[in-house]
C-alpha cells in the first residue's frame, strides 16, 4: 500500500456560543483536516488543531509543517512511509525519519499520524482503536460540556445535558471573580438530579490564594478534579493546593511527554493526565504517555482540542485504547454551529468505536491552493 494523493484542507468555523476561558473569548477556530488516498483509492484522514489563543502552537507553524509532510509523503516509497508500523506493542505510527518541520509541530504531526492509521485501519478492515489496542473498549462515555458565563445559564445548561444522561459534566471557571465561580458550581449541582461528576477546568487561570480560596469552598465528592489550576504551575503549588482543598489536580498543557510526567509523578503534583492529540503529538505517542502514566497509578482523561468531527473521532478511538479505568472523554468540538462533514454527530453521553478505520466521515473541505 502507498500513498498517492495528500491533500491539506484548511477550515475556519464558527462556534454555537463563544467559547470562554481564562485567555479570553473564541468565536471561531481555524486548523487543518489532511486526507491521504492510497493506490487503491482508500483514503484516511486527520486532523492538525493547535490551540492557538491559548499559547499553543499557531495555525501557521502547523501549515508549514503540513505542507512540507505532503510533499515529503509524495517522494518516499512503502517501505519508508509504513516504517515501524507495529510500534512497541502493535501500535502503529507515523515514520521517524520525519521533516524537521513536522517534528516541530506536533499538532500536523497528529494529523499525518491519524491519518495513517485510519488509512491502514480501513485497508485492515477494523477501527483505529482495535488497530491500538487488541483490548480496545468498543464505547466510551463522555462529558457534558458547560462555558456558560451566568449561573442561571450555566444551571439551564447542566440541566439539558443531566436530562440528555450526561453523568459527568465539565465546567469551564476562572476568568471570573471568584465569588461567580462559586455560583457556577452551585448551580450544576442543582441541576443534578442524580449522581453527578463534576470536572473543573480552569485554564491557568489562577493564582495559588485564588484557587485555595475558590476550590476549598466548592470542594466535595462529587468534584472529579480541577484541571491546570494555577497560573505558574509548579509541582510544589499544586501539591500544596490539593492539599489545602482536597480536590484531585488535573494536569493537560503542564505534560507533553514522558518527562514532564515523571517531574509532576515524582513530586506527588498531579492525579490526572488529560492527554490532548494535537499537542501530544498524535494517538501513538498519546497512548504511550497514557501507558505511562496508568503505570504511575495516574488516571487518564482523552479529550479533543475544540477540534471537528475528524479530530473528535481520533479521540475517541484513543480512549478506546488507553489503559486501566475508563475515563469519560472530552467532546468540545461539537459545539462547533457548522462541522467539516454534513454527518457531524452531536453530543450524547455513549458515543460507539466503529470502524473501518475512524468510522463514516464524508468531508465537504476543498484542498489548500
Amino acid at each position: 500500500m502507498t500513498v498517492a494523493r495528500v491533500e491539506v484542507l484548511p477550515y475556519r468555523l464558527p462556534l454555537q456560543h463563544p467559547w470562554h476561558t481564562a485567555a479570553g473569548a473564541l468565536t471561531e477556530r481555524g486548523g487543518f483536516v489532511v486526507r491521504l488516498t492510497d493506490s487503491s483509492g482508500r483514503c484516511g484522514v486527520g486532523e492538525a488543531g493547535p490551540v492557538y489563543w491559548a499559547g499553543g502552537e499557531s495555525l501557521e507553524c502547523a501549515a508549514a509543517a503540513l505542507h512540507a509532510a505532503a510533499e515529503w509523503l509524495g517522494r518516499c516509497d512503502r517501505v519508508t512511509i509504513l516504517h515501524n508500523t507495529l510500534c512497541g506493542s502493535a501500535q502503529p505510527c507515523v515514520p521517524t525519519d520525519l521533516p524537521a518541520g513536522l517534528r516541530q509541530s506536533p499538532a500536523a504531526r497528529c494529523a499525518i499520524d491519524t491519518a495513517l492509521l485510519d488509512l491502514l485501519a480501513r485497508a485492515a478492515g477494523q477501527p483505529v482503536a482495535a488497530l491500538l489496542s487488541p483490548a480496545a473498549r468498543t464505547a466510551v462515555t463522555c462529558n457534558g460540556l458547560v462555558n456558560d458565563a451566568a449561573p442561571h445559564d450555566v444551571e439551564h445548561a447542566a440541566a439539558r445535558l443531566v436530562a440528555a444522561g450526561f453523568r459527568t459534566i465539565k465546567l469551564k471557571v476562572a476568568g471570573y471573580p471568584a465569588a461567580v465561580d462559586r455560583e457556577r458550581v452551585a448551580a450544576v449541582r442543582r441541576a443534578a438530579t442524580r449522581d453527578l461528576r463534576i470536572r473543573l477546568d480552569a485554564n491557568r487561570g489562577w493564582d495559588l490564594a485564588t484557587a485555595s480560596d475558590v476550590l476549598a469552598t466548592v470542594a466535595g465528592a462529587d468534584i472529579d478534579y480541577v484541571e491546570e489550576p494555577l497560573d505558574t504551575p509548579q509541582p510544589a503549588a499544586l501539591r500544596t493546593l490539593r492539599d489545602r482543598t482536597g480536590v484531585a489536580i488535573a494536569l493537560d498543557e503542564s505534560i507533553t511527554d514522558t518527562a514532564d510526567l515523571a517531574r509532576y509523578a515524582v513530586d506527588r503534583a498531579v492525579d490526572v493526565i488529560v492527554l490532548k492529540l494535537a499537542r501530544v503529538g498524535g494517538p501513538c505517542r498519546a497512548l504511550r504517555l497514557a501507558t505511562a502514566a496508568a503505570e504511575r497509578g495516574l488516571r487518564v482523561v482523552c479529550t479533543d482540542s475544540l477540534e471537528t468531527a475528524v479530530g473528535r473521532r481520533a479521540a475517541v478511538h484513543t480512549a478506546a485504547a488507553i489503559p486501566g479505568p475508563a475515563m469519560p472523554v472530552g467532546l468540545g468540538g461539537a459545539l462547533f454551529a457548522t462541522d467539516v462533514t454534513p454527518d457531524a454527530p452531536q453530543p450524547v453521553p455513549v458515543v460507539a468505536v466503529d470502524g473501518p478505520g475512524l468510522g463514516s466521515i464524508t468531508l465537504t473541505l476543498r484542498p489548500d491552493a
